[in-house]
Parts: C-alpha cells; structure tokens; sequence
C-alpha cells in the first residue's frame, strides 16, 4: 500500500471529525464534519526537515525526497509460527525520521472563520492520520502554531466575503488537488475520491462524488484566483469562471 507524499485536506478534516467529535463522547461524526467544513478550512500538509519552510516539494527531486521521506514496513500473520498464505503486506509511510536521523514535519495551514466555535486548537497534540491507527500510527504533535499569515506557501491571500482565496501566479505548482473546470495547467490529472463512514453502511462504505482534478505540483499556465474549498480542494474562483 504506496502512500501519497503529503496529508490531504481531506485528512485532517477526518482527523479533526473524529478527535472533536470523541472529546464530546458523542457519536454524531456527521454533524460534527459538516460543522467543520462550515467554519475550517485546510491546506495540504507536506513533509520537511525545517518546523519553517519545505525543503524539498517532492516533484522537485523525487528520488532524493522518497529517500529522505518515505520509508515501508513489512508484516504477516502467522498461522502454527508459519505465515500464512496471501496475508504478507507491505505498508508505506511518510517516516518520522528521515534516512539522515532528521525530524520529519509537517507543515500546512488551517484557517478559521471568525468567531469560530471549533475549539480546534485544543486537540493539536491528539490527532491521528491514515491508517492502521488502531497500532498507534499516524500519530501528531504540535510542534510549533503560528497565526496572522498574509500568505499560503508564499502564495498572497486575496480579500474574500466566501471561501479563502489566493493568487497563484503563472508558472507557479498547485498545491492541492484542484479542479480541472476552468484551469490550465502542465500535469497529471487525477479523479480525487474519498470513503467515509455513514451509519448502516459500513466502514469506509461510503464514497464521495468523484472530482477531476490536476494532482499538487502540477503548473498554472496563467495566473488565477483560487478559492480553497471543504476538504482543502482547490477551485478557479466564480469570478474567473465566467
């Protein structure tokens, strides 16, 4: 199971539905999530060596970021102390040391709504990512929370009454999945799909409506306003749709 080189939107708002909702002793995960997306908004979150800036984007030198970065853990289960048949896997992970004996962090934005009542920052140090959780993987910590920024990875925010939106120059790498409607870019385009977990259905039973999208790092061939949307999407805002 290969694992993508950055945290998506999407999962730090699982993660932050799930720690909120659990703080609570609750169970409604739906209306928590759907608050969330009402008042948060997330960026991606990519690896690095600094607690201040990205070292390396991984389309930059994806040989020496893999190796930097990325690691993978082998297991089985056993059956009389033999492996038994079919059940040998390989697991991925963005590796909290990287090959140097370099702490690994993360860094991203998460940006609120004014007067928000998410006590999000309250669980910084208590969420978890990705999967095989029940081990003890994916665990987070606050490092370090910065607030006031003018910009998004250098990328300046843009005066807006709805969603955040940022001015991303020609030439310059989206950095989320973003919605191939209305942009030009060099790339990859990928459908950007979830699964959730809805009640009756069973555990990730659920899948969201699939979007088309240019995968992070691909390039804007003209400068456009982009609005960030639930889930940390990208969009090309209305304004420049039209």
């Amino acid at each position: 199971m290969q694992t993508l080189p950055y945290a998506t939107g999407r999962n730090m708002w699982g993660a932050f539905t799930e720690r909120l909702t659990r703080e609570k002793g609750e169970n409604n995960y739906k209306e928590v999530g759907q608050a969330i997306n009402k008042q948060l908004r997330f960026t991606y979150f990519f690896p690095s060596t600094s607690p201040e800036k990205i070292e390396c984007w991984f389309w930059d030198d994806c040989e020496v970021f893999s190796w930097l970065y990325l690691n993978s853990y082998t297991s089985t289960a056993l059956e009389n102390k033999f492996a038994s048949d079919g059940s040998l896997h390989e697991i991925e992970y963005i590796s909290p040391k990287t090959r140097r004996g370099e702490s690994v962090y993360l860094l991203g934005y998460i940006m609120e709504k004014e007067d928000t009542l998410i006590d999000w920052k309250a669980v910084l140090n208590r969420l978890q990512l990705g999967g095989e959780r029940k081990y003890g993987w994916g665990r987070l910590m606050n490092h370090k929370l910065s607030e006031n920024y003018n910009d998004i990875f250098s990328y300046v925010f843009k005066e807006s009454q709805g969603d955040p939106q940022i001015v991303l120059p020609k030439g310059e790498p989206v950095l989320a999945h973003t919605v191939a409607e209305k942009m030009n870019c060099e790339g990859t385009l990928e459908p950007f799909v979830g699964r959730e977990t809805s009640s009756g259905k069973g555990f990730g039973a659920v899948f969201s409506t699939a979007e088309i999208c240019w995968v992070p790092g691909s390039k804007a061939k003209e400068e456009k306003t982009i609005s960030i949307m639930p889930m940390g999407i990208w969009r090309a805002s209305k304004k420049y749709c039209d």
